[in-house]
């Protein structure tokens, strides 16, 4: 799932992602969260919420731009 950046740095993107695999049950090996590149420019915002992700369990893909995955 593609994010944007405006949904990538709101506050309560953890908390929503944390709710939407309890609702569904989804095991959250299977969910795959793309970002780009720039998202992650302000580090000291994006350091905390990629960790909480990747606490859930949940799959970070960083891509240069849309459709091209970073090497």
């Amino acid at each position: 799932m593609n994010l944007s950046s405006h949904q990538f740095l709101k506050q309560n993107l953890v908390d929503t992602v944390r709710r939407v695999l309890a609702e569904t049950g989804l095991d959250p090996q299977y969910l795959e969260l793309e970002i780009t590149e720039t998202m992650t420019m302000d580090v000291s915002r994006a350091i905390p919420i990629l960790n909480e992700l990747s606490e859930l369990g949940v799959q970070i893909s960083i891509v240069k731009q849309w459709g091209e995955m970073k090497e």
